[in-house]
């Protein structure tokens, strides 16, 4: 089988380039990394098109070049520190700063004198401290699993709008007789909601009381972290804090789901697998967001993080109905069927006819005499559901993740004829990779087939829309899919779930960590246990029974 990619944004190196952004930014040497690997091919030649090759740090070919190196992988993070480490580089300084970083992150690195220039992992990642282990969780204990007279109020950053202070929710409550909630995978930052503290991988579905007390209504994973929507409309969290991805008003890791207090009801939060923001719903139309906000992807008209869910003043006259977020971008579905994007516009994944970066929604015209009723965000590219029987794509399309025949961007959205003319029930975007669900239960996909989670062919790049012959044969109907950025979940009508791909960090819940499988393949952990929904799909995943 192919090897997978490691997901560059689930590493702690990750993490030290998105904190070191700004003076990267400022202070990079860009024509001197570049020309460096442009030689040894670990970036392509048009990556930098368009954007001046001077000696002055520019702050837009430099932004231009760290948004490349973030789709890259890890290995291509560290031919890029030992560059920039070259006896000849104009920047060491920056290097050290970067490797102090590191270090900081997972412990002693050095860089090799041998003809390669490797930077070599002396440690791998430590595991945490565990006193600090234990200090959260006696923290996270003290919250309270229900709603409690606890209030917090939030402010918009920039208007002053205040959502008062109150309980979660203000709509009926719709109770399950019993929920049972199964996670699994990776929890080095107990984004599995404090079952097995001691493991930093769960490598077989394990039942969590306290989600399943929680009766979920759906979930939904960011980078490390978990969201929880309940039925009755409030939102938990745990997990990863950096950047104030959770909503909390603290950047602190959290070992126990703890309630986000709001007084509006809450039907959808949005998060992308590997992404640092995160959007909420409320069930009059209203949307929040917080956490990672570098290049504006949060809506309000800066660039600064946001630790408290916070409106979008922009569309708050708008009825949203859907929403999505991709790495570093995000977008929203109105009633009336106005799609609308914003954040990174690297690639032209906001569909809007340029490369750039947008602070505020902005409406895509290109849909304006359509109506668009589901969106979906991947890394660097979107999928709309137009009229509900066509499928849509732009953005990034270097490995056939657009779905068009071609293995070229889209700067704005075109139509994905290949596709069949049929009601369509959700689009869901992977790393790159793409996914169309039909409302008769049929999966088509396309885009990079390294892990196989296209189909079981010998292409690396699928760029046409393939039917999942395997489940279709067996008349599976499926009810509910997900991706991450090397394995794929579906969710049958019969409860079955289906798990295929690259078992990195034990997604696959099949009780390994190396044991990859290139076509859909039940759970046998689960084999007994009729599932109702599918929650996170990504490094780690949930799915659960509600009775």
């Amino acid at each position: 089988m192919a090897s997978h990619r490691v997901c560059f944004r689930e590493t702690p190196e990750f993490e030290v380039l998105i904190n070191c952004n700004r003076k990267l930014v400022i202070n990079l040497p860009t024509q001197f990394i570049f020309q460096h690997l442009l030689a040894n091919g670990i970036i392509e030649k048009d990556a930098m098109q368009g954007l001046p090759m001077d000696d002055t740090a520019n702050k837009i070919k430099n932004q231009q070049f760290l948004l490349s190196l973030q789709s890259k992988s890890i290995e291509d993070f560290y031919q890029f520190l030992t560059i920039l480490t070259r006896d000849d580089s104009p920047r060491q300084d920056l290097a050290d700063y970067l490797k102090d970083e590191l270090r900081q992150q997972i412990g002693p690195i050095t860089v090799s004198s041998d003809e390669e220039d490797e930077i070599k992992l002396k440690e791998q990642i430590a595991e945490d401290n565990e006193e600090e282990e234990e200090e959260q969780t006696a923290e996270s204990g003290t919250a309270s699993l229900s709603l409690s007279d606890e209030e917090e109020v939030i402010y918009s950053q920039e208007k002053g709008n205040e959502i008062s202070p109150s309980t979660c929710s203000s709509m009926p409550i719709s109770v399950e007789k019993k929920t049972t909630v199964y996670a699994w995978g990776a929890n080095r930052y107990s984004q599995l909601g404090g079952i097995n503290l001691k493991e930093d991988t769960v490598l077989v579905p394990t039942v969590n009381e306290i989600m399943s007390n929680l009766k979920p209504n759906m979930m939904t994973a960011g980078l490390g972290c978990t969201f929880i929507v309940t039925n009755d409309g409030c939102i938990y969290v745990c997990g990863h804090g950096q950047d104030g991805r959770l909503g909390l008003g603290t950047v602190n890791h959290v070992v126990i789901p703890r309630p986000i207090y709001l007084k509006v009801f809450i039907t959808k939060v949005a998060s992308f697998y590997c992404g640092q923001h995160a959007l909420a719903l409320t069930g009059n139309g209203i949307v929040l967001s917080w956490g990672s906000n570098i290049y504006g992807q949060l809506g309000h008209g800066h660039c600064r993080n946001v630790i408290h869910p916070t409106v979008i003043d922009t569309i708050s006259s708008k009825h949203i109905v859907d929403i999505a977020c991709g790495s570093d971008s995000s977008a929203a579905i109105s009633d009336s069927g106005e799609l609308f994007t914003w954040g990174c516009g690297f690639q032209g994944c906001l569909g809007h006819g340029d490369t750039e970066t947008y602070k505020l929604p902005k409406k895509v015209e290109a849909f304006k005499d359509y109506h668009v009723s589901k969106i979906a965000c991947g890394c660097w590219h979107m999928l709309a559901i137009v009229n509900q029987n066509r499928i849509w794509s732009w953005g990034h399309g270097h490995y056939g993740q657009l779905g068009n025949g071609q293995s070229a961007n889209c700067l704005q959205p075109i139509l994905v004829e290949q596709l069949p003319h049929i009601l369509w029930a959700k689009v869901i975007c992977g790393w790159d990779i793409s996914f169309a669900l039909s409302q008769d239960g049929y999966i088509w996909s396309w885009g990079y087939n390294g892990d196989f989670m296209v189909n079981e062919c010998s292409r690396l790049i699928v760029d046409e829309p393939q039917l999942l012959y395997r489940l279709a044969d067996q008349d599976k109907k499926i009810v509910d899919l997900g991706a991450s950025n090397c394995h794929c979940v579906a969710l049958a009508a019969d409860g079955e779930l289906y798990l295929w791909g690259a078992n990195d960090k034990g997604r696959l819940g099949n009780g390994s960590d190396i044991k990859d499988c290139n076509f859909p393949k039940p759970c046998t952990a689960l084999a007994d246990v009729k599932l109702t929904h599918l929650g996170c799909v990504a490094a780690h995943c949930t799915a659960w029974r509600a009775e």
